[in-house]
């Protein structure tokens, strides 16, 4: 049992400081206190940063086991694994909001003449968002796995690797089914576990992750020995950010662009109230995973001739890794 808790958060973590200095609607819960941030173009930016709070705790329960037997010529080894992980994730994007001021706002009318703080001072930011998660999801996932392999020596020149492994990534549940797909064929948003929808938001199960393992050595004359091998490995690439499926209707987003002759949003009118984005009627960036997901694949392969010169080993190899299905 492996666990991992990472706590980072902002400066002024549980101080309403954006509520201080007149800013509402910014400081919403304790995920979101400390300060707006703001950005005007070709200055420094004061504020709590994008990427904090972030709250993220790990628990990995493996369980292995595996037998070796050797007879004559022969050693395998076979085994098999089950690896299951919980994972909570707790990051939101602006959580208190965030506002870019540039020089438009206050340009002449031969459009120079500006300054971004100067817009600030006016209130017009040329853009601004903010973004929260109502969940803290609970994420759940299983990795059996099996594997066999034969270490066969032929004869006292050769010896062969023989090898075969089995993986299976389930994809991401929710313990709450907080978590919703987005269907490019629909053009929608499709929640976990609600009309006939699996827990996994649809995606399936990855069930052809057969990997098969080959390797060699070989005694050839003057003390010359010829060795490769090949190996090919699944990894489960549906762990990043965008796989934990953070979508309507669990999420809050707000955002606007100023008109730079008439805006029509001023940073006296803080941010609205955190409402959830309706499926119905999208807005913002949303995460997709395809629904017949498949997962990302190496192959490995080497040759080495290796030669004895009066005591001195010389070698010469090539060795090359090819991957494949990372672009999910």
């Amino acid at each position: 049992w492996a666990r991992y808790a990472n706590h980072a958060w902002p400066l002024n973590q549980g101080m309403p400081l954006a509520a201080n200095f007149g800013i509402v609607g910014a400081n919403q819960d304790v995920a979101s206190s400390g300060l707006t941030n703001f950005q005007p173009s070709g200055y420094e930016q004061v504020g709590g940063t994008s990427s904090l709070p972030l709250i993220q705790i790990d628990n990995v329960f493996q369980y292995v086991g595996a037998l070796t037997y050797t007879r004559k010529g022969h050693t395998i080894k076979i085994g098999a694994g089950l690896i299951r992980r919980q994972a909570l994730i707790v990051g939101n994007g602006w959580p208190r909001g965030s506002w870019i001021c540039d020089a438009n706002a206050t340009n002449n009318a031969a459009g120079s003449g500006g300054d971004a703080i100067a817009s600030f001072l006016l209130g017009f930011p040329a853009n601004g968002q903010r973004v929260q998660n109502f969940t803290w999801p609970g994420m759940r996932i299983w990795e059996p796995s099996v594997y066999s392999q034969d270490d066969w020596r032929v004869n006292h020149r050769l010896t062969l690797n023989i090898g075969l492994r089995y993986d299976v990534f389930t994809p991401y549940v929710e313990v709450a089914n907080r978590i919703s797909n987005f269907d490019p064929a629909t053009a929608k948003i499709i929640v976990a576990g609600t009309n006939g929808i699996s827990r996994s938001a649809g995606v399936q199960t990855d069930f052809s992750n057969v990997a098969p393992r080959f390797g060699f050595a070989l005694m050839l004359a003057n003390g010359a020995v010829l060795r490769g091998g090949y190996g090919m490995s699944f990894v489960p690439t549906n762990s990043a950010s965008g796989s934990y499926l953070k979508n309507p209707p669990f999420v809050s987003n707000f955002a606007f662009t100023n008109d730079t002759i008439y805006p029509a949003y001023n940073i006296s009118q803080g941010f609205p109230p955190a409402v959830a984005v309706d499926p119905n009627n999208l807005t913002g960036n949303l995460s997709a995973t395809a629904q017949n997901f498949r997962s990302t694949y190496t192959q490995q392969y080497n040759l080495t001739l290796q030669k004895d010169f009066l005591g001195n080993v010389v070698s010469a190899g090539y060795v090359a890794q090819l991957t494949r299905r990372n672009d999910w």
